[in-house]
């Protein structure tokens, strides 16, 4: 992804192909603006790009989402690649031969130079196996008050309540399986006697879980959503 830079009365126009990482637009845009960065900061500034002279080209991202499932790092810097995977093999390509990352080069005699160098870069403060087992612990722990939650619930997420943001109006947001709050979050009706919440003119589905409302446990065409 390209990054662009406008700024006509300071730098002049120029096409820079080293590699950059967002952690570097803070320096970068402190140093702009005359100030420097005084706090720990893994970036650093764009300046010596910008102005035609090299810099440390060197990007560096972390993964921990859905996938490997385990510390995961990629370190690029000029034309190689090291993808970095807890408890599997390394992966390094060679993004000008090879851009499409289909040939591994993290085997090959000839590269073992660049592979250590880049795998010091990627290991540099950064523990994997520690990462995983502190990961590991929290999920164990979320999983054990899962776990106690639904026995206590007989089987079931207790509803819990919150006040809407308007002081005049006693209404109440209700929430029941908070599993499902993404799909089914529940608002009462706004235009009950006496409330002031003003109505909003779109009206939405929404499905009411207060036990005493008339439609409990159905979708209901006449409820509407505060404003936001």
């Amino acid at each position: 992804m390209p990054l662009l830079v406008s700024a006509p009365g300071k730098y002049a126009p120029r096409r820079v192909k080293d590699c950059v990482s967002l952690v570097d637009l803070l320096p970068t845009l402190v140093g702009i603006a005359g100030g420097e960065v005084t706090l720990p900061c893994d970036g650093e500034s764009l300046d010596p790009a910008l102005t035609g002279v090299g810099t440390r080209d060197l990007a560096i991202s972390d993964y921990y989402g859905i996938g490997p499932c385990v510390p995961y790092r990629m370190v690029r810097q000029g034309r190689f690649k090291l993808i970095f995977t807890h408890g599997h093999p390394d992966q390094l390509f060679d993004l000008e031969d090879d851009p499409d990352e289909l040939r591994n080069l993290a085997d090959d005699p000839a590269h073992a130079g660049t592979l250590s160098g880049l795998r010091a870069i990627l290991l540099d403060g950064w523990d994997p196996a520690a990462i995983d087992q502190k990961i590991r612990t929290s999920q164990a722990e979320r999983l054990f008050l899962k776990a106690t939650r639904r026995g206590m619930c007989a089987g079931e997420p207790a509803a819990w309540t919150a006040p809407r943001p308007t002081a005049d109006c006693q209404g109440l947001i209700r929430l029941r399986r908070i599993s499902q709050i993404c799909r089914r979050t529940m608002w009462p009706r706004s235009l009950m006697a006496g409330c002031p919440c003003p109505p909003i003119c779109k009206q939405e589905s929404t499905m009411s879980t207060a036990p005493d409302h008339p439609n409990h446990g159905t979708f209901c065409k006449t409820e509407r959503r505060p404003d936001a």
